[in-house]
């Protein structure tokens, strides 16, 4: 068993806006989509796959996977996955993923949590609980139509990846570090 960085996001998360948002997060390129009548656009990141777990009905599996002519994500790599658990074991409910304490996974970790609200474990093998919380910044994480949508779609496609900064921060809480 390795030691992994627990993000705890809000029950009203939507498991396709978290993979896009880590997408952005981790670089790979966006896009606007508009509907066939044009009354309504929303946001796509190539390179970000969803895969549902047959063994598994309440967890699916989020995959960043960029072609080699894209180059590399924020932390140099091609791929990485985490799992997305629907029913955490935890009192406060809530949306999980528990990916491998490693840099990338803190900064994106914590840019979810920022965007979404929630909080982030960097080490889940330490004495400590949460590291960060961050309240959420809209009513809902799952607006449907009108003004909510279209502000929420703006927010992801105004997010930016994260900084050579976010990473050198994330590095220093690591328990996986980068040379």
């Amino acid at each position: 068993m390795g030691v992994d960085t627990r993000i705890l996001l809000p029950e009203d998360v939507r498991v396709g806006n978290v993979a896009q948002v880590i997408g952005i997060l981790a670089g790979l390129p966006k896009t606007w989509v508009t509907s066939n009548n044009g009354s309504c656009k929303w946001i796509k990141v190539d390179g970000v796959k969803v895969e549902s777990l047959e063994n598994m009905p309440a967890t699916c599996r989020i995959i960043l996977n960029i072609p080699d002519h894209w180059g590399r994500l924020v932390d140099k790599e091609q791929v990485h996955h985490t799992l997305f658990h629907f029913e955490p074991d935890m009192k406060k409910g809530g949306r999980l993923m528990i990916p491998p304490s490693t840099p990338f996974w803190i900064a994106v970790g914590i840019g979810l949590c920022k965007f979404f609200g929630g909080q982030i474990d960097f080490n889940d093998c330490d004495s400590k609980g949460w590291d960060r919380q961050f309240r959420k910044p809209r009513p809902t994480n799952s607006p449907n139509v009108g003004r909510p949508w279209d502000n929420f779609q703006q927010a992801m496609f105004d997010l930016k990846p994260v900084t050579t900064a976010d990473m050198k921060f994330a590095n220093k809480k690591a328990s996986y570090k980068n040379e």
